[in-house]
């Protein structure tokens, strides 16, 4: 079926319209995420062994997820949230401990959205004393055209009690996320659709302009 020239133009139009984004309406959107964590721990390979704890230190300690609800209005508008402790059970410190290995995040907006994850990389420093760092990747997950929302995660330092490098809670380091509404590019594809369609619908009127005035003649 085809589509008429007025269709046309309105679907242009709405493409024109929604690449206009969703910050200026000042309205504030509020998202449920569900953040799990995946530190790196392979007993008897190279590396440091870590694990993600509960917060609370009463009750089971392994971490498993946790969820945060933020409330974003206008672009630059952000929240921070503490989200799990990050420790090691690795003390001595060892030369195998200072290589780099994998670490991530996830955090599941749930619905269309989906999920995002963060990479990032735990090692220990030989300083003195001894310490233990996870960095991350910061990334964006697109919630409209031109919105999305930045997360990241500031740089945990863990495994010291501040005199030496220590196993468990002493040592443990809090990971902290941060969630910011920023703009992000048009899609590529968006304004060519969009100017494509107005142009056919141009094109067509402008042949029918032509039907329509033998028609008449007749």
């Amino acid at each position: 079926m085809t589509m008429s020239v007025r269709s046309l133009l309105v679907v242009a139009a709405l493409a024109l319209c929604g690449a206009q984004g969703l910050a200026t309406a000042g309205q504030a959107a509020t998202f449920g995420v569900e953040v799990t964590a995946n530190p790196w721990r392979d007993p008897g390979q190279a590396g440091l062994q870590t694990r993600a704890i509960v917060l609370n230190p009463t009750g089971p300690q392994e971490f498993t997820s946790t969820h945060v609800d933020l409330s974003l209005t206008n672009l630059g508008d952000s929240a921070t949230f503490d989200l799990f402790g990050l420790v090691h059970y690795d003390a001595p410190l060892d030369p195998d401990d200072l290589m780099p290995r994998p670490t991530s995040a996830s955090f599941d907006f749930g619905g269309a959205l989906g999920q995002l994850t963060l990479w990032g990389n735990t090692l220990a420093f030989s300083t003195s004393p001894g310490i233990a760092v996870a960095s991350f990747l910061s990334d964006v997950l697109r919630i409209s055209t031109t919105e999305g929302i930045r997360v990241s995660i500031a740089d945990t330092f863990f495994g010291t009690d501040g005199t030496s490098f220590v196993n468990g809670r002493p040592g443990m380091g809090v990971v902290q996320a941060t969630f910011t509404l920023a703009a992000v590019p048009l899609p590529a594809g968006l304004p060519l659709l969009a100017a494509a369609l107005g142009l056919l619908g141009l094109m067509r009127l402008k042949r029918r302009g032509p039907a329509r005035r033998a028609k008449a003649a007749t």
